[in-house]
This record gives structure tokens, sequence and C-alpha cells, in this order.
């Protein structure tokens, strides 16, 4: 039981690693061609473990159902970075490419990822 947890969640986070790729490139670059870009970090990899714990609590643990919940969590991120990157006027990078400076906006991020979440609570 406990190693189809384990590879559930292991599948679920390489997943959902490439999910997170594809938003990160996916990103606004919203600046105009006169200005340099004003950059946010977004912690990418603490929403993903929010996911992952969400969904190994879910109530239909099959790897179908699971799929789906975590492909319609990264149109959802995905859209949420897009937003907030585009209300902000800002180019959305990982916290890890970032060495210090640039606002952190996870917590919006977050709080668009649970205003079109189905059921979900913040």
């Amino acid at each position: 039981m406990i190693a189809r947890d384990e590879a559930r969640t292991v599948g679920l986070g390489a997943w959902i690693g490439t999910v997170l790729v594809g938003a990160f490139f996916a990103g606004a670059f919203v600046a105009s061609e006169d200005e340099a870009p004003r950059i946010g970090r977004v912690r990418l990899e603490a929403l993903a473990m929010e996911h992952i714990e969400t969904a190994v609590r879910e109530d239909d643990p099959s790897a179908e159902s699971t799929a789906e919940r975590t492909r319609a969590w990264a149109v959802r991120l995905e859209s949420a970075l897009q937003r907030v990157a585009e209300e902000r006027g800002v180019v959305l990078l990982p916290a890890q490419a970032v060495a210090a400076g640039a606002p952190d906006y996870t917590g919006e991020v977050r709080r668009r990822l649970h205003e079109t979440a189905p059921g979900d609570g913040p």
C-alpha cells in the first residue's frame, strides 16, 4: 500500500514538474520595448507540494482521477500566473532563479488558484 502511494506521489511529482516548466515558459513577459521588465518571483515548488498533499488525501485515489485533477490544477496554475503577471506588470520567475530583491507573488498566485478551484478553500 505504501509503495503504491509513494509511486503515485513520485509520478504525480514528475508530472507536476513537467507542468511547472511549461507554465514557466508560458508565463507572461509584460514590458514595453523601451524599458526592462520588472521581475517577480513565485515559489512554484511550494504550490506544487500543496497540490500533491491535497491530491494524496483525495477520496478517489485512482491514477486516472489524480491525473485529471492535476491537469485541471496545471491549467489553473498557468492562468493564475498569467493573470498576476499581467495585472502587476511583471515577469514571474521561479524563486530559485532569483538571487535577491524581487517581490514574492506566491501568495497572490495561490489566491488566484483557490478562486478558480472547484470545491477548494484557501
